[in-house]
């Protein structure tokens, strides 16, 4: 047996324990802490979060946040039921002076049924609701036209992913455009997706789940926008230099505004046969010396298809795969020096098979990038 000054030593050598009030009240802290912290996306608007997943803007959209509700709910529950348990076995058991240890068991058979059970019971609960969504987001599309009445299948869009922007199609209306996906409120849609060159993935957190893009295949994803409005995405799979510069957005229009724009984007734009101004015409001048290689403008010699179809660009919001603003401003900025705003763009550096031979679609006066930032904010 130790002397008893070696025992005191020993004694003060222990750490000193915070009073049982102040430890609660700096887990209760801790807690609320946490809690303010993950609330804090809640708390802002959607348009300040726009890639969220919190706030779903279709049906698609709903079941996945339903889930992720479900399981939220259900983990949240897990962690206090857990985080509860190992509070009190710290207060029950915890060291007091005098006290004799307590009993050391091995082997609990009570106990150990009921957290296998317990477990099993909650992965049933989550695992049921998550393949009824998978069954029913992979399935086929639930078409209702804007006054929620059943329409005879889902409207069309076929989606190609390229580095680094999308090309849409619309093979009802006769449409093609590039980088903004236009769709009606409450129509069911179904995107045939594929891709021309590596694997993107398409993803609007708002409207839809994750879908892969691949070459040589078609995958098919459908949803119903609920609320007219702009919603933004990102490719969600790496693929190349310019991957994270390859964003997308949906524009979703009430029945009689995406009317409006069928009506507009079917027909070529008034400007392409007639420019507005001379300005404009010098524009459409130098588009024709050194674009036509790569874009297409419907109603004009231009019928590439190598760079974005240009028919009606004027009337797009960003450009660049959602880069820049459609404005003065961001058109003269990409035509200035498209390396400077997506390095590595088959702009400023086309591929071998497109036929490019020449730079001179780079080297540009600023006159010439005067007329056409005209001439391309003229086709609407």
């Amino acid at each position: 047996m130790p002397p008893p000054q070696a025992s005191a030593d020993m004694r003060s050598c222990r750490p000193k324990r915070l009073p049982a009030l102040r430890r609660c009240t700096l887990l209760a802290l801790s807690l609320l802490m946490s809690m303010l912290a993950a609330g804090c996306g809640l708390a802002a608007p959607p348009t300040e979060v726009p890639q969220t997943t919190i706030f779903p803007k279709s049906d698609a959209a709903h079941i996945i946040n339903n889930l992720y509700i479900l399981i939220f709910v259900l983990a949240t529950i897990v962690f206090i039921v857990i985080q509860a348990a190992i509070v009190y076995i710290l207060w029950r058991f915890r060291y007091r002076e005098g006290h004799p240890l307590p009993e050391q068991t091995h082997g609990n058979t009570k106990l150990e049924i009921g957290w296998t059970i317990g477990p099993a019971v909650v992965l049933l609960a989550i695992a049921v609701p998550t393949i009824q969504g998978v069954f029913a987001l992979e399935g086929s599309a639930p078409a209702v036209d804007g006054s929620g009445r059943q329409v005879e299948g889902a409207l069309p869009i076929e989606v190609i992913g390229r580095q680094w922007w999308w090309e849409y199609r619309y093979p009802e209306q006769g449409i093609v455009t590039a980088n903004e996906l236009v769709i009606p409120v409450g129509r069911t849609v179904e995107l045939q997706m594929t891709s021309r060159d590596v694997v993107h993935s398409y993803w609007i957190p708002q409207l839809m789940g994750k879908q892969d893009v691949m070459p040589a295949h078609v995958n098919t994803l459908w949803f119903t926008a609920q609320e007219a409005g702009q919603y933004w995405g990102q490719c969600g799979e790496y693929c190349g230099i310019e991957h994270a510069m390859m964003r997308m957005n949906a524009i979703a229009y009430e029945q009689a505004d995406w009317d409006a724009w069928v009506a507009r984007n079917a027909q070529p734009s008034p400007a392409a046969a007639q420019q507005t101004n001379e300005l404009a015409e010098q524009g459409a001048q130098l588009f024709t010396q050194r674009c036509l290689t790569c874009h297409a403008i419907a109603g004009t010699a231009a019928q590439a298809r190598n760079g974005p179809d240009l028919s009606h660009v004027g009337s797009r919001t960003t450009i660049a795969a959602g880069i820049l603003r459609n404005d003065t401003e961001g058109m003269a900025r990409w035509l200035r020096d498209p390396d400077e705003v997506k390095p590595g763009n088959y702009m400023a550096h086309p591929p071998a098979e497109w036929g490019v031979t020449t730079r001179d679609h780079l080297l540009l006066r600023p006159q010439d990038v005067d007329a056409l930032v005209e001439y391309l904010h003229s086709l609407k």
